[in-house]
């Protein structure tokens, strides 16, 4: 949903910016998907629902420490950390990745209202 390679692009210049390549957030998921219900009928709806729950499940998959990705590396470099320590459990210090997570989400953040404002301004 959300493209952040030229999202500065649609942002400087929406004229010239290619409409495949444009952010776009759930009011434009809302746009795409009236037009393939008019073009597709339901086949189309459901396949439109199961791209992004596939998208969002595979995005949230990254390891960025604020999505599960991130928890999910945590957990499995304490586990590598603890072969070699006896068997005794070796936690992590998460509040040291804290200042990183607050970047993922503000980039978030960023490109979701960035998306937001182009489909204000200049809809589909």
């Amino acid at each position: 949903m959300l493209n952040p390679v030229s999202i500065f692009e649609h942002l400087t210049n929406p004229e010239d910016a290619p409409i495949e390549s444009r952010p776009t957030t759930l009011v434009g998921a809302a746009q795409v998907t009236d037009r393939v219900a008019e073009r597709d009928g339901w086949a189309g709806v459901v396949y439109i629902l199961a791209a992004i729950n596939i998208f969002i499940g595979v995005f949230n998959m990254f390891p960025l420490l604020p999505l599960d990705g991130g928890h999910a590396a945590i957990a499995i470099y304490e586990r590598i950390r603890e072969i070699g320590r006896g068997g005794r459990r070796y936690f992590a210090d998460v509040a040291k990745l804290m200042p990183f997570a607050l970047g993922v989400i503000m980039l978030l953040a960023f490109l979701f209202t960035t998306g937001l404002y182009l489909e204000i301004t200049n809809p589909l």
